[in-house]
Protein backbone atom coordinates (compact mmCIF):
# COMPACT_ATOMS: atom_id res chain seq x y z
CA UNK A 1 0.00 0.00 0.00
CA UNK A 2 1.56 3.80 -0.79
CA UNK A 3 1.87 6.29 1.87
CA UNK A 4 1.94 9.38 2.15
CA UNK A 5 4.23 11.86 4.42
CA UNK A 6 4.10 15.68 4.98
CA UNK A 7 7.07 17.38 3.79
CA UNK A 8 7.14 21.17 5.06
CA UNK A 9 4.85 23.55 6.45
CA UNK A 10 5.75 27.79 5.61
CA UNK A 11 4.03 30.94 7.11
CA UNK A 12 1.99 32.87 4.11
CA UNK A 13 3.33 36.65 4.48
CA UNK A 14 0.76 38.35 2.47
CA UNK A 15 -2.15 37.56 4.68
CA UNK A 16 -0.38 37.44 8.03
CA UNK A 17 -1.97 33.95 8.68
CA UNK A 18 -0.24 31.39 9.23
CA UNK A 19 -1.12 28.79 6.00
CA UNK A 20 0.31 25.19 6.25
CA UNK A 21 1.47 24.13 2.65
CA UNK A 22 1.83 20.63 2.46
CA UNK A 23 3.55 18.88 -0.13
CA UNK A 24 2.99 15.03 -0.65
CA UNK A 25 5.54 12.15 -1.48
CA UNK A 26 3.98 9.22 -3.35
CA UNK A 27 6.72 6.51 -4.02
CA UNK A 28 7.50 6.37 -7.72
CA UNK A 29 5.52 9.63 -9.03
CA UNK A 30 6.63 13.46 -8.73
CA UNK A 31 5.21 15.74 -5.93
CA UNK A 32 1.67 17.10 -5.58
CA UNK A 33 1.14 20.61 -4.38
CA UNK A 34 -2.00 20.40 -2.04
CA UNK A 35 -2.12 24.05 -0.40
CA UNK A 36 -5.85 25.61 0.62
CA UNK A 37 -5.40 29.16 -0.95
CA UNK A 38 -8.86 29.75 -0.88
CA UNK A 39 -8.89 29.57 2.82
CA UNK A 40 -5.78 32.10 3.59
CA UNK A 41 -8.03 34.57 0.90
CA UNK A 42 -11.10 33.90 3.46
CA UNK A 43 -8.72 34.63 6.61
CA UNK A 44 -7.73 38.15 4.54
CA UNK A 45 -11.41 38.68 4.07
CA UNK A 46 -12.74 38.28 7.48
CA UNK A 47 -9.37 40.60 9.00
CA UNK A 48 -11.25 43.24 6.75
CA UNK A 49 -14.69 42.59 7.87
CA UNK A 50 -14.02 42.99 11.40
CA UNK A 51 -12.10 46.00 10.99
CA UNK A 52 -15.30 47.85 10.20
CA UNK A 53 -17.83 45.61 12.42
CA UNK A 54 -16.04 46.20 15.13
CA UNK A 55 -16.31 50.39 15.70
CA UNK A 56 -20.16 49.74 14.45
CA UNK A 57 -21.14 46.88 16.95
CA UNK A 58 -19.35 49.66 19.70
CA UNK A 59 -21.54 52.73 18.29
CA UNK A 60 -24.62 50.38 18.09
CA UNK A 61 -24.15 49.52 21.50
CA UNK A 62 -23.90 52.88 23.37
CA UNK A 63 -26.90 54.16 21.34
CA UNK A 64 -29.13 51.18 22.38
CA UNK A 65 -28.43 51.90 26.39
CA UNK A 66 -28.42 55.82 26.00
CA UNK A 67 -31.43 55.99 23.41
CA UNK A 68 -33.34 52.60 23.71
CA UNK A 69 -32.39 51.22 26.95
CA UNK A 70 -32.91 54.01 29.01
CA UNK A 71 -36.05 55.26 27.83
CA UNK A 72 -37.53 52.01 29.29
CA UNK A 73 -36.51 53.10 32.90
CA UNK A 74 -39.55 53.00 34.94
CA UNK A 75 -40.29 53.68 38.31
CA UNK A 76 -43.65 54.20 40.15
CA UNK A 77 -45.65 56.81 42.52
CA UNK A 78 -48.00 56.01 45.52
CA UNK A 79 -50.62 58.61 45.41
CA UNK A 80 -52.68 58.82 48.42
CA UNK A 81 -55.55 61.36 49.87
CA UNK A 82 -57.05 61.74 52.84
CA UNK A 83 -60.60 61.21 51.07
CA UNK A 84 -60.30 58.21 48.90
CA UNK A 85 -61.38 58.30 45.39
CA UNK A 86 -59.68 60.91 43.89
CA UNK A 87 -58.97 60.99 40.06
CA UNK A 88 -54.78 60.33 39.93
CA UNK A 89 -53.14 62.40 36.83
CA UNK A 90 -49.40 62.25 35.75
CA UNK A 91 -48.55 65.18 33.54
CA UNK A 92 -51.83 66.35 32.90
CA UNK A 93 -53.18 63.10 31.94
CA UNK A 94 -55.80 60.60 33.61
CA UNK A 95 -54.30 57.18 34.69
CA UNK A 96 -57.54 55.48 35.20
CA UNK A 97 -57.26 54.98 38.44
CA UNK A 98 -57.97 56.74 41.89
CA UNK A 99 -56.68 57.19 45.62
CA UNK A 100 -55.12 55.02 46.90
CA UNK A 101 -53.28 53.49 44.10
CA UNK A 102 -49.97 52.75 43.19
CA UNK A 103 -49.07 54.25 39.61
CA UNK A 104 -46.43 52.03 37.73
CA UNK A 105 -44.04 52.26 34.52
CA UNK A 106 -43.92 56.13 34.97
CA UNK A 107 -40.43 56.93 32.99
CA UNK A 108 -37.35 58.18 34.95
CA UNK A 109 -36.85 62.10 35.19
CA UNK A 110 -40.16 64.87 36.55
CA UNK A 111 -43.06 64.19 36.50
CA UNK A 112 -46.40 66.36 37.59
CA UNK A 113 -48.74 64.09 39.85
CA UNK A 114 -52.14 66.09 40.62
CA UNK A 115 -55.51 64.70 41.81
CA UNK A 116 -59.07 65.51 41.26
CA UNK A 117 -62.43 64.67 42.66
CA UNK A 118 -65.66 66.55 41.99
CA UNK A 119 -66.17 69.10 45.45
CA UNK A 120 -62.98 68.91 47.09
CA UNK A 121 -59.92 70.95 46.43
CA UNK A 122 -56.46 69.22 46.77
CA UNK A 123 -53.74 70.51 49.11
CA UNK A 124 -51.13 70.98 47.94
CA UNK A 125 -52.33 71.68 44.44
CA UNK A 126 -49.89 69.27 42.50
CA UNK A 127 -46.73 67.84 43.58
CA UNK A 128 -43.21 67.49 41.28
CA UNK A 129 -41.39 64.01 41.52
CA UNK A 130 -38.44 62.94 40.45
CA UNK A 131 -38.96 59.82 39.26
CA UNK A 132 -36.48 56.87 39.91
CA UNK A 133 -35.65 53.43 38.16
CA UNK A 134 -37.20 50.56 40.22
CA UNK A 135 -38.21 52.79 43.23
CA UNK A 136 -41.94 53.34 44.33
CA UNK A 137 -41.83 57.32 45.40
CA UNK A 138 -44.95 58.65 47.71
CA UNK A 139 -47.05 61.44 47.88
CA UNK A 140 -50.22 62.27 49.34
CA UNK A 141 -52.66 65.16 48.94
CA UNK A 142 -55.48 66.62 51.30
CA UNK A 143 -58.70 67.03 49.95
CA UNK A 144 -60.81 70.19 51.21
CA UNK A 145 -64.43 70.12 50.47
CA UNK A 146 -65.60 73.62 48.53
CA UNK A 147 -68.33 75.07 48.31
CA UNK A 148 -68.96 78.76 46.57
CA UNK A 149 -72.52 80.44 47.53
CA UNK A 150 -74.51 81.97 45.24
CA UNK A 151 -77.63 84.16 45.28
CA UNK A 152 -80.49 83.62 42.68
CA UNK A 153 -83.51 86.10 42.96
CA UNK A 154 -82.81 86.35 46.37
CA UNK A 155 -82.45 82.74 47.35
CA UNK A 156 -78.87 81.82 48.37
CA UNK A 157 -77.56 78.69 46.60
CA UNK A 158 -74.45 76.49 47.45
CA UNK A 159 -72.95 74.17 45.19
CA UNK A 160 -69.33 72.47 44.89
CA UNK A 161 -67.05 74.54 42.65
CA UNK A 162 -66.07 71.47 41.11
CA UNK A 163 -69.81 71.33 39.90
CA UNK A 164 -69.72 74.58 37.91
CA UNK A 165 -68.84 75.18 34.88
CA UNK A 166 -66.35 77.31 33.36
CA UNK A 167 -69.08 79.91 32.06
CA UNK A 168 -70.65 80.35 34.61
CA UNK A 169 -66.92 81.79 36.32
CA UNK A 170 -66.30 83.66 33.07
CA UNK A 171 -70.13 85.35 33.89
CA UNK A 172 -69.79 85.77 37.25
CA UNK A 173 -68.23 89.55 38.75
CA UNK A 174 -65.82 90.00 40.91
CA UNK A 175 -67.23 89.26 44.31
CA UNK A 176 -67.27 91.84 47.33
CA UNK A 177 -65.62 89.20 49.59
CA UNK A 178 -64.09 85.65 48.73
CA UNK A 179 -66.80 82.68 48.14
CA UNK A 180 -69.76 85.13 47.35
CA UNK A 181 -70.61 85.32 43.89
CA UNK A 182 -74.08 86.72 41.91
CA UNK A 183 -74.99 84.02 39.06
CA UNK A 184 -77.26 85.74 36.40
CA UNK A 185 -80.58 85.58 36.63
CA UNK A 186 -80.93 84.53 32.94
CA UNK A 187 -80.59 80.71 33.40
CA UNK A 188 -81.20 78.97 36.78
CA UNK A 189 -78.30 77.77 39.06
CA UNK A 190 -79.35 74.02 38.05
CA UNK A 191 -79.37 74.38 34.89
CA UNK A 192 -76.42 75.49 34.47
CA UNK A 193 -74.34 73.16 36.99
CA UNK A 194 -75.76 70.39 34.79
CA UNK A 195 -73.22 68.93 32.61
CA UNK A 196 -73.64 68.16 28.75
CA UNK A 197 -72.71 64.41 28.32
CA UNK A 198 -71.14 65.53 24.77
CA UNK A 199 -69.21 68.23 26.37
CA UNK A 200 -65.33 68.21 26.09
CA UNK A 201 -64.17 69.30 29.56
CA UNK A 202 -60.31 70.20 31.17
CA UNK A 203 -58.89 71.62 33.81
CA UNK A 204 -55.93 74.05 34.71
CA UNK A 205 -53.96 74.34 37.60
CA UNK A 206 -52.52 77.73 38.86
CA UNK A 207 -49.77 77.84 41.21
CA UNK A 208 -47.53 80.73 42.25
CA UNK A 209 -44.49 81.18 44.62
CA UNK A 210 -46.36 83.53 46.28
CA UNK A 211 -49.66 82.09 47.47
CA UNK A 212 -53.24 83.11 48.12
CA UNK A 213 -53.00 85.57 44.31
CA UNK A 214 -56.30 85.79 42.66
CA UNK A 215 -56.80 84.35 39.54
CA UNK A 216 -58.45 85.73 36.37
CA UNK A 217 -59.39 83.48 33.47
CA UNK A 218 -59.82 85.28 30.19
CA UNK A 219 -59.51 88.64 31.84
CA UNK A 220 -62.16 88.04 34.22
CA UNK A 221 -61.98 87.46 37.63
CA UNK A 222 -62.98 83.79 39.23
CA UNK A 223 -63.01 84.62 42.66
CA UNK A 224 -60.38 81.71 43.59
CA UNK A 225 -56.89 82.57 44.77
CA UNK A 226 -53.53 80.66 44.16
CA UNK A 227 -53.02 77.64 44.46
CA UNK A 228 -55.83 76.35 42.88
CA UNK A 229 -57.40 73.68 40.27
CA UNK A 230 -59.73 75.55 37.99
CA UNK A 231 -61.98 72.21 37.03
CA UNK A 232 -64.71 72.10 34.16
CA UNK A 233 -62.92 74.06 32.15
CA UNK A 234 -64.63 73.60 28.25
CA UNK A 235 -62.91 72.93 25.19
CA UNK A 236 -61.40 76.46 23.81
CA UNK A 237 -58.72 79.00 24.24
CA UNK A 238 -58.14 80.87 27.47
CA UNK A 239 -55.71 83.28 28.67
CA UNK A 240 -54.84 83.01 32.54
CA UNK A 241 -53.88 85.47 34.88
CA UNK A 242 -53.25 86.76 38.20
CA UNK A 243 -52.65 89.74 40.84
CA UNK A 244 -52.04 90.50 44.07
CA UNK A 245 -51.88 93.90 45.33
CA UNK A 246 -48.17 95.00 45.78
CA UNK A 247 -46.44 92.41 43.73
CA UNK A 248 -45.45 92.18 39.93
CA UNK A 249 -46.23 88.82 38.36
CA UNK A 250 -44.04 87.64 35.71
CA UNK A 251 -45.04 86.57 32.84
CA UNK A 252 -48.74 89.02 33.36
CA UNK A 253 -50.71 85.83 31.57
CA UNK A 254 -50.52 82.08 30.31
CA UNK A 255 -52.48 80.85 27.12
CA UNK A 256 -53.75 77.78 27.64
CA UNK A 257 -55.61 75.66 24.97
CA UNK A 258 -58.22 72.63 26.32
CA UNK A 259 -58.75 70.27 23.23
CA UNK A 260 -59.42 66.42 24.60
CA UNK A 261 -61.99 65.72 27.72
CA UNK A 262 -60.19 65.44 31.00
CA UNK A 263 -57.19 67.20 29.76
CA UNK A 264 -55.19 69.28 32.95
CA UNK A 265 -52.82 72.08 32.21
CA UNK A 266 -50.26 73.44 34.78
CA UNK A 267 -49.41 76.73 34.69
CA UNK A 268 -46.59 78.84 37.24
CA UNK A 269 -46.63 82.38 37.78
CA UNK A 270 -43.50 83.75 39.38
CA UNK A 271 -44.63 87.52 41.91
CA UNK A 272 -41.67 89.85 43.27
CA UNK A 273 -42.54 92.77 45.24
CA UNK A 274 -43.27 96.02 43.69
CA UNK A 275 -40.84 97.61 45.37
CA UNK A 276 -37.77 95.49 46.70
CA UNK A 277 -37.38 95.31 50.38
CA UNK A 278 -33.88 96.83 51.22
CA UNK A 279 -31.85 93.59 53.02
CA UNK A 280 -31.57 94.07 56.66
CA UNK A 281 -27.91 94.21 57.55
CA UNK A 282 -25.74 94.16 60.76
CA UNK A 283 -22.08 95.26 61.00
CA UNK A 284 -20.08 95.31 64.23
CA UNK A 285 -16.53 95.69 64.89
CA UNK A 286 -14.16 96.34 68.52
CA UNK A 287 -11.80 98.56 69.05
CA UNK A 288 -8.61 98.93 69.74
CA UNK A 289 -7.93 95.39 69.80
CA UNK A 290 -10.01 92.20 68.62
CA UNK A 291 -12.44 91.09 71.09
CA UNK A 292 -14.96 88.24 70.94
CA UNK A 293 -18.28 89.24 69.10
CA UNK A 294 -21.19 87.67 70.20
CA UNK A 295 -24.58 87.46 68.40
CA UNK A 296 -28.10 86.48 70.40
CA UNK A 297 -25.05 84.26 72.50
CA UNK A 298 -23.66 82.88 69.72
CA UNK A 299 -20.03 83.36 68.86
CA UNK A 300 -19.64 84.89 65.16
CA UNK A 301 -15.82 86.04 65.01
CA UNK A 302 -13.08 87.72 66.73
CA UNK A 303 -12.53 91.96 65.67
CA UNK A 304 -15.48 91.86 63.48
CA UNK A 305 -18.32 90.87 61.61
CA UNK A 306 -20.50 91.82 58.83
CA UNK A 307 -23.91 90.01 57.44
CA UNK A 308 -26.84 90.10 55.94
CA UNK A 309 -29.34 89.26 58.71
CA UNK A 310 -33.63 88.78 58.76
CA UNK A 311 -35.40 90.87 60.19
CA UNK A 312 -35.88 91.11 64.29
CA UNK A 313 -34.25 92.27 67.11
CA UNK A 314 -30.13 90.75 68.16
CA UNK A 315 -28.65 91.26 71.25
CA UNK A 316 -24.86 91.79 70.41
CA UNK A 317 -22.42 91.09 73.43
CA UNK A 318 -18.36 90.90 73.64
CA UNK A 319 -15.86 88.40 75.23
CA UNK A 320 -13.59 89.35 78.17
CA UNK A 321 -10.38 90.84 77.25
CA UNK A 322 -7.41 91.00 79.89
CA UNK A 323 -6.61 94.50 81.57
CA UNK A 324 -9.39 95.93 79.52
CA UNK A 325 -13.57 96.70 81.05
CA UNK A 326 -15.51 94.75 78.96
CA UNK A 327 -18.03 96.87 76.53
CA UNK A 328 -21.63 97.11 77.44
CA UNK A 329 -23.93 94.60 75.45
CA UNK A 330 -26.45 96.43 73.02
CA UNK A 331 -29.16 95.39 71.14
CA UNK A 332 -30.66 95.84 68.09
CA UNK A 333 -33.30 96.14 66.27
CA UNK A 334 -33.43 95.47 61.95
CA UNK A 335 -36.61 96.61 60.49
CA UNK A 336 -37.45 97.56 57.30
CA UNK A 337 -37.24 101.06 58.21
CA UNK A 338 -34.07 100.24 59.73
CA UNK A 339 -32.64 97.75 57.60
CA UNK A 340 -28.84 98.72 58.65
CA UNK A 341 -26.73 99.14 61.70
CA UNK A 342 -22.93 99.16 62.59
CA UNK A 343 -21.58 98.84 66.14
CA UNK A 344 -18.59 100.04 67.63
CA UNK A 345 -17.25 98.57 70.57
CA UNK A 346 -14.41 100.09 72.51
CA UNK A 347 -12.25 98.44 75.25
CA UNK A 348 -11.49 100.58 77.38
CA UNK A 349 -7.44 99.53 79.30
CA UNK A 350 -8.56 98.88 83.52
CA UNK A 351 -6.21 101.02 85.28
CA UNK A 352 -4.16 100.03 88.14
CA UNK A 353 -1.52 100.52 90.40
CA UNK A 354 1.51 98.04 89.54
CA UNK A 355 4.25 98.95 87.25
CA UNK A 356 6.27 97.25 85.09
CA UNK A 357 10.14 98.45 84.14
CA UNK A 358 11.79 96.94 81.41
CA UNK A 359 15.13 98.00 81.24
CA UNK A 360 18.81 97.26 79.14
CA UNK A 361 22.15 96.53 81.43
CA UNK A 362 24.62 99.52 81.28
CA UNK A 363 27.24 97.05 80.54
CA UNK A 364 25.43 95.66 77.42
CA UNK A 365 24.69 98.89 75.82
CA UNK A 366 21.84 101.36 75.40
CA UNK A 367 18.51 101.15 73.72
CA UNK A 368 18.41 102.53 69.80
CA UNK A 369 16.32 104.42 68.18
CA UNK A 370 12.64 103.35 68.14
CA UNK A 371 13.85 99.14 68.09
CA UNK A 372 12.10 98.22 71.23
CA UNK A 373 9.05 97.11 71.56
CA UNK A 374 7.19 96.13 74.93
CA UNK A 375 3.85 94.16 74.83
CA UNK A 376 1.26 93.50 77.82
CA UNK A 377 -1.06 90.48 77.31
CA UNK A 378 -0.64 90.69 73.71
CA UNK A 379 -1.23 94.18 73.96
CA UNK A 380 1.38 96.34 72.02
CA UNK A 381 1.71 98.71 75.56
CA UNK A 382 4.69 100.37 74.26
CA UNK A 383 6.43 101.35 71.12
CA UNK A 384 10.10 103.39 71.45
CA UNK A 385 9.30 106.64 69.40
CA UNK A 386 13.38 106.87 68.99
CA UNK A 387 16.38 108.46 70.68
CA UNK A 388 18.39 106.50 73.20
CA UNK A 389 17.44 105.20 76.77
CA UNK A 390 18.18 102.26 78.92
CA UNK A 391 14.51 101.17 79.32
CA UNK A 392 10.78 102.02 79.86
CA UNK A 393 8.60 102.54 82.86
CA UNK A 394 5.29 101.14 82.37
CA UNK A 395 2.79 102.22 85.22
CA UNK A 396 -1.54 101.95 85.72
CA UNK A 397 -1.24 98.19 85.61
CA UNK A 398 -3.44 95.42 87.35
CA UNK A 399 -1.98 93.26 89.83
CA UNK A 400 -1.57 89.69 88.91
CA UNK A 401 0.26 87.05 86.11
CA UNK A 402 0.74 89.06 82.63
CA UNK A 403 2.72 87.71 79.76
CA UNK A 404 5.21 90.65 79.28
CA UNK A 405 6.75 90.37 75.63
CA UNK A 406 10.08 92.01 74.42
CA UNK A 407 10.75 92.63 70.97
CA UNK A 408 14.06 94.76 69.90
CA UNK A 409 15.71 94.84 66.23
CA UNK A 410 14.66 91.78 65.16
CA UNK A 411 14.48 89.32 67.88
CA UNK A 412 11.92 88.40 70.63
CA UNK A 413 11.52 87.06 73.78
CA UNK A 414 8.28 86.09 76.23
CA UNK A 415 8.20 85.83 80.30
CA UNK A 416 5.51 85.62 82.73
CA UNK A 417 5.68 88.21 85.32
CA UNK A 418 3.29 88.78 88.13
CA UNK A 419 2.69 92.41 89.26
CA UNK A 420 1.59 93.88 92.89
CA UNK A 421 0.04 97.40 93.47
CA UNK A 422 2.40 100.27 94.77
CA UNK A 423 5.31 97.82 93.61
CA UNK A 424 8.03 97.85 90.52
CA UNK A 425 8.91 94.82 88.89
CA UNK A 426 11.83 95.19 86.91
CA UNK A 427 12.54 92.85 83.83
CA UNK A 428 16.00 93.36 82.38
CA UNK A 429 16.92 91.83 78.38
CA UNK A 430 19.85 92.04 76.89
CA UNK A 431 21.91 90.86 73.75
CA UNK A 432 23.48 88.27 73.34
CA UNK A 433 26.56 86.86 70.63
CA UNK A 434 27.76 83.94 69.69
CA UNK A 435 29.91 84.18 66.32
CA UNK A 436 27.72 86.04 63.97
CA UNK A 437 24.24 84.35 66.00
CA UNK A 438 22.62 86.79 68.09
CA UNK A 439 19.85 86.29 70.57
CA UNK A 440 17.48 88.36 72.83
CA UNK A 441 17.66 86.66 76.99
CA UNK A 442 14.93 88.22 79.31
CA UNK A 443 15.33 87.81 82.96
CA UNK A 444 13.12 88.99 85.79
CA UNK A 445 15.01 91.13 88.60
CA UNK A 446 12.64 91.04 91.31
CA UNK A 447 10.00 93.59 92.78
CA UNK A 448 11.06 96.85 94.03
CA UNK A 449 9.52 99.52 96.11
CA UNK A 450 9.81 102.87 95.30
CA UNK A 451 12.44 104.22 96.95
CA UNK A 452 14.57 101.30 95.61
CA UNK A 453 13.94 102.21 92.30
CA UNK A 454 14.60 105.46 92.36
CA UNK A 455 18.24 104.22 93.57
CA UNK A 456 18.53 101.88 91.16
CA UNK A 457 17.76 104.47 87.97
CA UNK A 458 19.08 107.44 89.16
CA UNK A 459 21.88 107.36 86.67
CA UNK A 460 19.92 105.69 84.39
CA UNK A 461 17.73 107.06 81.57
CA UNK A 462 14.13 105.56 81.91
CA UNK A 463 10.93 106.95 80.31
CA UNK A 464 8.16 106.82 81.73
CA UNK A 465 5.08 105.66 79.96
CA UNK A 466 1.15 105.47 81.49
Amino acid sequence: MKTMAPSYAEEDARGGILISKLRWSYPGRGSVPTGNRALARLYRMSGIWLRFLVPILIVGGVFYYFVVARTNLTGSVSVSSNIPGAEVLVDGSPMGCMTDTIVSNIPVGKATISVRKDGYRPNPAFEMVNIRHGQTMKVHFDLQEEYLTAFYEGVEVREKTSSIPAQMYNAMPKPARRGITQIPTSTTPRQEVARSSKQILGSIIVSSNIKDAEISLNGRPTGISTNSTLQEIPQGDYSVSVAKEGYVVDPPSIDVKIERDLQSELVVFNLRPEKEAPIPHLSVSTEPLAGQIYVNGQPVGSGEFEKDMEPGKYLIAFGSVPGYFDPAPQEILLSEDSPSAEVIATYVKAQGKAKLAVVRPVNNGIIEGSKLKVSVDDDPYYISPGGEHNGVLLDNLLQGPHRVRVDYDGKSEEITVTLADNSIAMVSFQIERFLNFRSLKLRFEGMKNKGDWEKFSKELNVLAVK
